[in-house]
């Protein structure tokens, strides 16, 4: 029955993850950039660059502390769209931890206050979690050219947004979970 079954290749990438305290560290030199709370939901849940940017407020339970991730963001003929997850397995539901929560009312809270600051006629629908001051969601471009740039910028060991999804998976592994 094996004869014609071809064993899969063996998986040479050597993705470069951090320690729990490289990761801190760099999470806390850029908290207050707009790249904080994509950098931070890739590492505390393991979420593609795609997932984050795509994240929409409904599909988050802050008081169930639950998020659940339904769509990926693509570039389609130059615009940003929603598209489904990578794979069908990739569609879940994650538990969030209090700090994620309070986290992600700041988020909130900053994004009403911006909407306090115009005229009624120029309110914005923010949708998205990571988002622009007016609504646009931040591309998983983006957020991988800006992680880079602080990467080099603050001098840490190279590794890659997609890197933080490892490291998180790293950091669980090693926790018995």
């Amino acid at each position: 029955p094996f004869d014609n079954v071809t064993p899969p290749s063996d998986d040479k990438r050597n993705i470069k993850i951090w320690s729990i305290d490289e990761a801190n560290e760099f999470l806390n030199l850029i908290k207050d950039t707009q790249l904080f709370p994509a950098a931070y939901l890739a590492y505390s849940t393991g979420m593609r660059e795609a997932e984050i940017s795509a994240l929409r407020w409904e599909n988050i339970d802050l008081k169930s502390k639950i998020l659940k991730v339904e769509h990926s963001m693509i570039r389609k003929n130059g615009v940003l769209a929603l598209d489904g997850t990578k794979t069908e397995m990739s569609e879940r539901s994650i538990s969030i931890d209090d700090y994620t929560v309070n986290l992600l009312k700041k988020i909130r809270l900053h994004q009403q206050k911006e909407n306090l600051s115009l005229d009624k006629d120029n309110k914005i629908n923010f949708v998205y979690v990571c988002s622009w001051s007016d609504g646009r969601p931040l591309s998983p471009g983006y957020i991988t050219r800006t992680f880079t740039k602080y990467v080099k910028r603050y001098g840490f060991k190279k590794i890659t947004f997609h890197g933080l999804r490892h490291t998180h998976a790293s950091i669980l592994f090693e926790g018995g979970i």
